[in-house]
């Protein structure tokens, strides 16, 4: 590498400490962030290490959240490359500095990589080629303004201040593109459509190296892959109508297939984890439209400065008050100013063309479905209200890509497009005024103060990564037992349990975050757990379960009745040996509470540590007795089952019982000893011929075949493969058979009498109890699972859905459209049909008596109207 490519590295690098101040000042005990993303963010680094190294596991998969259920951390925002990245780093300068280290790297290497491809674009060519070779002054000069653009544009310190490291990992977006552009230069010489074709050579070179800066992409981020994955498609469409023999040549699809298949292969343990997933628990990477429309950008943002600008924050943050989120598109005067002199003066320069279609493109993306104009979206045309779709729609139905739920999030690239804009304008500009002498340098000075100025964000936001002590005391103790920290929290994208907490001031809503990050002292699993994306089943798992269920209500503000307390109070003891918790930590808000109370007053606890507000406890567990009977039909059975279970049933013996809804289905059983065990149980098959394997902490202790009546098994679990604590039993059977096809053949719709031919399930919850609306006809899910009622009309004779609907009644803003929509479908409905109904969330802040009218007409018993889920 030349000096002036290290010279130029190494400004970067003194400008990303100069932009992030006063980071440099707290750089072991602090990083950027408000406390929220941050927190979980820092947790990965560690995690990626310890997975790997201490415990010689996946990083993808972990049981140290939502335990002991787990979740596949797939599609969580793991940022996996930057874990591997801080390998060497963690252990000698600490897991703060390593993670800030990483933060002003990914700024540098930003700058670094967009200067590169300003290089490129900009420098000398022969027919055919493009080097990286000497460079003008004036070259040098415009392509390092560009690196400043994409490196440190609002957006970038904006995430940065959010703590969003995930979305600041934008380094190798430019080194993507860079090679994009090498591979799908055509060789020297003319090539014609027929006749002798290119070879690869160099070509497939810059392929591989494409690929791999793809897949670094992808490894940072997910979505950032799929952004790339959309310039390259703009770029291949542009090349189409720009140089449309070189686009038809095999050579260019060639070089594009390697640098497919070298992406694939590199992120092919990320996309088996996502299709393992989704295969077992369906595609849930996104709950509808995942508020794109609110995280989308706004027309007028692009032009109002920062709200973290010293100057001119206060005034920004007022006017984008009204918007529907935090602005995070602002572009800055100057970087516009130098776009619009190349779509003036360049724009007939080939590649001017390219980049000024792509700023198009991805400007017109960050605006999401609907167009917003000053925090407006719905506009009124002579009294027609109005709203304006947008092609980020066509994106919701693509695979993978839907996934993205933050249409503004196209700033990175709407940036990088705009860099290299600038940069072209600069040289331009230098070079008409390049006769006078020092004109050009002083001119050039100038737009990089103004534009330095123009993206000041400081002081930047910084969160406290200090560990309270109590967790450094646990962290020292012996044992691994899993330590409850309450507030109890679940939080995807999408939902918050405890809900209330979101309510709450930043500085006590963010603990749920910090508990995370505090494991990396103490290094013990919890029963919290922040994720991206995750089936319904790891809430639905917590919220049900016995005793967790009553710390819920109390920290969402619900009395627990004197009748629960009793019975939580008798089940305590089994919870106990069930989780084997050695430690309760409470912090604030909840200390002093009835938490607190509930705490002291159900388990055998003795207080260890009082400090700034946070209350330690330790738990004496009941061992576990030598036999044990779980009743599967009973509370505690919810404890013991995982994925995989059907609901419970009951046999006309009184006992419960579960059928198996998957192939496989997981059991949690709690062992004192590592001695060999025996497990009785009773079971039928769903049909003849049905066989059911046992798998013991992965190892097969079992392959029996199963009666189609009930009958009493038996199978030996070998000492050798028991763990402390909680262990894994698998039940596997084959062939699976879908339950439907084993029900009672008088099933008839609830007390009417009346048959049905079908089977019928309905599971609904609202949003502190699951979230979710699903109806099953013969095992299929019907519903739509969206906010508020949820219709399916099924035919009585054949069985058939014949339609089915949604309407939100609970959102004011569509009051009243949705009820009359309700009713409209109700209407539509002929008489002697079976009409199935479940509720998501919510469905009466906005339910009309029409609509509760017209519900009682086809049989609800009870109006939810003004009653809050």
């Amino acid at each position: 590498m030349s000096n002036r490519y290290v010279r130029a590295f190494l400004a970067y690098a003194i400008l990303s400490l100069v932009f992030t101040y006063p980071l440099a000042l707290h750089f072991a005990t602090r990083v950027p962030g408000d406390g929220r993303d941050d927190p979980a963010l820092v947790w990965n680094l560690w995690w990626t290490r310890h997975s790997l190294l201490d415990l010689g596991t996946s990083p993808l998969t972990t049981d140290y959240m939502f335990y002991p259920v787990g979740i596949n951390l797939a599609f969580f925002t793991l940022t996996i490359l930057n874990g591997f990245l801080s390998f060497p780093l963690q252990s000698l300068i600490g897991l703060v500095a390593t993670a800030n280290v990483i933060l002003i790297f990914s700024f540098a290497l930003s700058g670094f990589g967009a200067y590169l491809l300003a290089l490129y674009v900009l420098g000398p060519r022969t027919p055919g080629r493009c080097t990286m070779g000497v460079h003008l002054p004036g070259v040098q000069v415009a392509a390092f303004v560009a690196g400043l653009i994409y490196a440190f544009g609002p957006a970038k310190l904006l995430y940065a201040s959010l703590g969003q490291f995930n979305m600041t990992s934008t380094e190798w977006i430019p080194f993507f593109v860079l090679y994009l552009f090498r591979l799908a230069r055509p060789p020297a010489g003319a090539i014609p459509l027929a006749g002798r074709w290119a070879g690869l050579g160099t070509g497939t070179r810059h392929a591989v190296l494409a690929g791999l800066y793809l897949a670094l992409a992808g490894l940072s981020e997910f979505t950032l892959a799929s952004f790339l994955v959309l310039f390259a498609v703009v770029y291949i469409l542009y090349l189409f109508l720009w140089d449309r023999r070189w686009a038809l040549n095999p050579a260019l699809w060639q070089r594009l297939t390697v640098l497919g298949g070298t992406f694939v292969l590199l992120f092919s343990p990320i996309l088996w984890a996502m299709f393992k997933e989704i295969k077992v628990d369906g595609d849930y990477m996104l709950a509808g439209w995942g508020f794109a429309d609110v995280f989308s950008a706004d027309v007028l943002g692009f032009f109002i400065p920062s709200h973290l600008h010293p100057v001119f924050g206060a005034g920004a943050a007022t006017v984008t008050s009204r918007f529907s989120y935090t602005n995070f598109v602002t572009l800055g005067f100057v970087p516009l100013a130098l776009a619009a002199v190349a779509a003036a003066r360049l724009r007939k320069m080939p590649m001017v063309g390219c980049w000024l279609r792509a700023l198009g493109v991805f400007v017109i993306l960050s605006l999401g479905p609907l167009l917003h104009i000053g925090g407006t979206s719905v506009f009124d045309l002579d009294g027609l209200p109005v709203r304006f779709p947008l092609p980020f729609i066509i994106l919701h139905y693509v695979p993978l890509i839907k996934g993205n739920r933050y249409p503004a999030r196209f700033q990175v690239l709407t940036l990088l497009a705009l860099a290299v804009l600038a940069a072209y304008s600069l040289q331009y500009i230098r070079a008409k005024i390049g006769h006078r002498r020092l004109w050009p340098t002083i001119v050039s000075l100038a737009l990089g103060v103004a534009l330095g100025f123009e993206y000041l964000a400081v002081p930047l936001p910084l969160s406290d990564f200090q560990v309270p002590e109590v967790y450094r005391m646990i962290g020292k103790e012996p044992g691994s037992e899993p330590i409850l920290q309450l507030p109890l929290s679940w939080r995807n994208s999408f939902s918050f349990i405890p809900n209330r907490f979101t309510e709450l001031p930043t500085s006590i809503n963010t603990v749920v975050m910090f508990q995370q990050y505090y494991q990396t002292a103490h290094q013990r699993r919890s029963l919290s757990g922040n994720t991206s994306r995750n089936p319904e089943f790891k809430f639905d798992y917590f919220i049900r379960a016995p005793v967790i269920r009553s710390l819920i209500d109390l920290e969402e503000g619900r009395p627990v009745s004197a009748a629960q307390l009793e019975a939580d109070r008798s089940m305590a003891p089994e919870v106990l040996r069930f989780f084997g918790f050695r430690y309760v930590v409470i912090h604030p808000p909840l200390t002093g509470t009835a938490v607190e109370e509930y705490v002291r007053s159900m388990f055998p606890v003795r207080e260890f540590y009082r400090k700034d507000g946070i209350v330690g406890y330790r738990v004496q567990a009941p061992l576990p007795p030598a036999s044990a009977q779980i009743d599967l039909g009973g509370d505690l059975g919810l404890l013991y089952t995982a994925e995989g279970w059907g609901g419970v049933e009951r046999a006309p013996e009184g006992y419960g019982f579960r059928w198996l809804e998957r192939p496989e289905a997981r059991m949690f059983l709690p062992v004192g000893s590592l001695g060999e065990l025996v497990l009785g149980f009773r079971a039928r098959a769903a049909v003849s011929g049905q066989r059911l394997e046992v798998r013991w902490n992965g190892r097969l202790v079992g392959s029996l075949g199963i009666s189609e009546s009930w009958d009493n098994y038996q199978i030996r679990l070998p000492g050798a493969a028991a763990r402390e604590g909680l262990n894994e039993l698998v039940f596997h059977t084959t062939p699976m058979v879908p339950i439907t096809t084993v029900r009672a053949p008088d099933m008839q719709v609830g007390k009417t009498g009346v048959p049905s031919p079908v089977s019928i399930a309905v599971r609904s919850a609202g949003l502190e109890a699951g979230n979710y609306a699903h109806i099953y006809v013969d095992g299929k899910d019907y519903s739509t699972n969206r906010k508020g009622y949820n219709l399916v009309v099924v035919d009585p004779r054949t069985g058939r859905v014949e339609s089915r609907g949604f309407f939100d009644t609970s959102s004011p803003s569509r009051h009243p459209r949705e009820s009359i929509r309700l009713m409209d479908f109700i209407k539509g409905i002929s008489d002697g049909k079976i009409v199935v109904a479940a509720i998501a969330d919510d469905a009466s802040l906005s339910l009309e008596q029409g609509a509760v009218d017209a519900l009682g007409g086809i049989g609800a018993q009870a109006s939810l109207r003004g009653r809050l889920r």
